[in-house]
């Protein structure tokens, strides 16, 4: 028998379980994804030209809404060019719901629609996230396509928005389990996305998050990461730091074991992947954290979502909004929200002037969706301003952006209260120049000053009147409030006086009687 060979027939069965054992765990608690397959596909462009109407709203502005025939069409994300347009994707659910396209478009910065292609191909396909690159040449997005086992797998395209034409696209998936593409960001000719994976097979498998970097202009994987564990991870967000390059990854764990208890994970990577540090914070509270910025001016992150909160009439959801430096420490944390409604945040506008805006969307107690939220908030995060806005139909807001001249562009879908199923595409603009919640274009058809946001100089800003159905343009016309503590006020006035004169006249009664 050859010395230097050993049959594995003669290694003790406890051994063997052993090492079974770790090449079994190994692939769930490895830091590298082991297998990845990728391949470009074959995209059908169909251009539209849809039917749009223009409405007008007191705090979102010019509505273009999309009437293009469709079961459910879904605008995910925007972006403002550097001349004032803004670029969007979105998905659109035809043939009963079975069939997913994903559409590229541009509004122009008078807020018209220039142009909307739908691009089609056999198998489901999603577009979730875009960004700019630094020219403002190329559109990339991340998303998600069927894959021939009818499994998710993460969909990657350049897009060169002059010409209207893919330069490529590329599909990133891991056999057997499924992933989708959650956020995407362009950083000097690399691409950094997030990804969620899990095991379709396994009813226990977690969602897991995916880092990937990416080259620009090949789609070539550069590195990758998985951050792996038996919790639920929801929400993987990445923003860039300019000054120094570095990324920041934050996405939410809930425990299996306690689905109350939320760990929060943020990261701080270089741009090799390098971790530079790593923080997790836990709250009881179930809070979820949505989204992610940056404040340049006072290094800062700002991270935005929403948490249950029992204030004595129940348990309802609230904003929750935390800043922390750029260490990964906590400075400011606050919770808001009104009394009987959830708050459920969607997103988180970039930062200008230490100032931002939040959008969400609120809930009555029967479960229906009021409408959509809009919240300004200041540098101590404090809200300067709050509100929500209905119709006469639904709206949901998912993504928000600014414009070069501070604009602020939504998007979403909407339905009329006769479609059903159906739901149509929504773009908003909204300037606000005065900071009072009642924006430019509406201010302007009402007649009050865009640039004061209390036009007639009473003590009640525009918005406050508007919504209290008093005029902001009469001095003399107060909210009710303002009426009733100066109708309360001439009342104690009119009590003095009248009090003043009795007791005089008390007085001079008792001094003839004395007489």
């Amino acid at each position: 028998m050859n010395k230097n060979h050993f049959p594995f027939s003669r290694v003790p069965t406890s051994v063997k379980l052993l090492l079974l054992l770790v090449l079994f765990l190994f692939p769930l608690f490895s830091t590298v994804i082991l297998t990845k397959t990728q391949q470009s596909k074959a995209i059908e462009t169909s251009q539209l030209f849809p039917q749009t109407t223009r409405a007008l709203d007191n705090l979102l502005g010019y509505y273009t809404l999309w009437r293009e025939t469709g079961y459910i069409a879904k605008g995910m994300s925007i972006k403002a060019g550097s001349n004032g347009e803004f670029f969007f994707v979105g998905n659109l659910q035809t043939e009963f719901f079975t069939q997913t396209d994903f559409f590229i478009g541009m509004v122009n910065d008078s807020g018209k629609l220039a142009w909307l292609e739908v691009y089609q191909q056999d198998e489901p396909t999603t577009a979730n996230n875009l960004v700019l690159d630094e020219q403002q040449q190329l559109l990339f997005a991340v998303g998600g396509t069927f894959n021939s086992s009818n499994d998710w797998d993460i969909f990657l395209f350049s897009f060169n928005y002059t010409s209207k034409e893919f330069l490529w696209n590329t599909t990133i998936g891991t056999p057997s389990l499924a992933e989708q593409g959650e956020r995407i960001l362009y950083s000097k000719g690399k691409l950094y996305l997030t990804a969620l994976q899990t095991d379709p097979t396994n009813q226990n498998s977690a969602d897991n998050t995916l880092l990937y970097c990416i080259n620009s202009s090949t789609g070539a994987i550069l590195w990758q990461k998985a951050f792996l564990s038996p919790s639920i991870d929801s929400y993987p967000r990445i923003v860039l730091e300019p000054l120094t390059g570095d990324l920041f990854l934050f996405f939410n764990q809930i425990s299996k074991a306690n689905q109350k208890r939320t760990d929060l994970v943020i990261q701080r990577l270089l741009q090799n992947g390098t971790i530079l540090w790593k923080k997790q914070y836990t709250r009881e509270e179930q809070t979820t954290i949505k989204d992610m910025g940056i404040n340049l001016e006072k290094e800062q992150l700002i991270l935005v979502g929403d948490c249950l909160e029992n204030n004595g009439n129940g348990i309802f959801k609230d904003v929750r909004i935390f800043s922390l430096n750029l260490d990964g420490e906590i400075l400011t944390e606050r919770v808001w929200g009104k009394f009987d409604i959830d708050e459920d945040v969607q997103g988180l506008s970039s930062i200008h002037a230490n100032e931002f805006y939040v959008i969400g969307q609120t809930e009555n107690i029967g479960g229906a969706f009021d409408g959509p939220f809009l919240a300004y908030f200041n540098s101590s995060l404090e809200p300067i301003w709050y509100r929500t806005t209905s119709g006469y139909f639904s709206m949901e807001l998912l993504a928000i952006d600014y414009s070069i001249n501070e604009e602020i562009v939504t998007t979403g879908f909407f339905n009329y209260r006769y479609d059903f199923f159906l739901k149509r595409l929504i773009l908003t603009f909204s300037l606000d120049n005065d900071r009072d919640s009642l924006c430019n274009f509406f201010e302007e058809k009402i007649g009050t000053n865009p640039e004061n946001n209390d036009t007639d100089a009473d003590g009640y800003t525009d918005a406050e009147e508007y919504f209290a159905s008093t005029d902001p343009l009469n001095p003399r016309s107060f909210p009710p409030k303002r009426k009733a503590l100066t109708r309360f006020g001439f009342a104690i006035a009119i009590l003095l006086v009248l009090g003043f004169f009795f007791t005089k006249a008390i007085l001079f009664v008792r001094k003839i009687a004395k007489e």
